[in-house]
C-alpha cells in the first residue's frame, strides 16, 4: 500500500479476513503515503477494497446464510497460501495472521471479517455501506450468485452506495 501511494498509483486491498479495522489501517497507511510523497508524474491513485470471500443477496438471511456457510470451508482451505507466502517475504508477512482467524464463527465471518457480504437485500446494502464508509472502492463478484427475486434491485442500491451519480441502465421492454 504505501509502495503503491509513494508512486501515486492506485492499490487493492483484501482484508483477509482480518476485519474492518485492518482495512480501515491500510487505507489510511495508503493515504498518508500519498500525501507525504512528492509524485513527478499525474497521480492514478485508487484505493480498492476486495471482498474475497464472497457475495450472497437472497430473500432472507437464512436462506443466504444456508448458502454461504459451504464459503467458509473453501476459504479456510485456501488461506493456508497467506501462510506460506507470509513465511517468504517480509513483504507478505502481515498475511500470515490469518492463523489467529477462527473460520467456525459465522457472524464473525459474515459480519465483520470483511470477506463476505452476505444476508437479505437490506444486509447487503448495509454491508456495502459499511466499505464505503472506509473510504475506498469496492469489488467483488456481484454476479457469482443471487437467488432473490428482488436481486436487481439490491445491486442498483448497491452501485448507488458506491456512487450516489451512477445511473441504473433501462432494462428495456418497459
Amino acid at each position: 500500500m504505501r509502495a503503491a501511494a509513494e508512486l501515486g498509483v492506485g492499490a487493492i486491498v483484501g482484508g483477509f479476513y482480518l476485519g474492518f479495522e485492518f482495512i480501515e489501517n491500510m487505507l489510511r497507511i495508503y493515504d498518508d503515503a500519498l500525501a507525504g510523497a512528492t509524485h513527478t508524474y499525474p497521480l492514478q491513485a485508487e484505493k480498492i477494497v476486495a471482498v474475497a470471500g464472497g457475495m450472497h443477496c437472497a430473500d432472507t438471511r437464512d436462506e443466504a446464510l444456508r448458502w454461504a456457510r459451504s464459503l467458509t470451508d473453501t476459504v479456510a482451505l485456501s488461506t493456508d497460501a497467506y501462510q506460506r507466502l507470509a513465511k517468504l517475504s517480509s513483504d507478505y508477512q502481515y498475511m500470515g495472521a490469518v492463523k489467529d482467524v477462527d473460520f467456525t464463527d459465522e457472524n464473525y465471518m459474515f459480519n465483520d471479517s470483511a470477506g463476505f457480504i452476505v444476508g437479505d437485500p437490506d444486509d447487503c446494502v448495509a454491508q456495502v455501506q459499511r466499505f464505503a464508509d472506509l473510504g475506498g472502492r469496492l469489488v467483488g463478484d456481484e454476479n457469482r450468485r443471487a437467488s432473490t427475486r428482488g436481486t436487481h434491485e439490491v445491486y442498483r442500491n448497491v452501485r448507488q452506495v458506491r456512487d450516489p451519480e451512477v445511473q441504473e441502465p433501462s432494462r428495456g421492454g418497459s
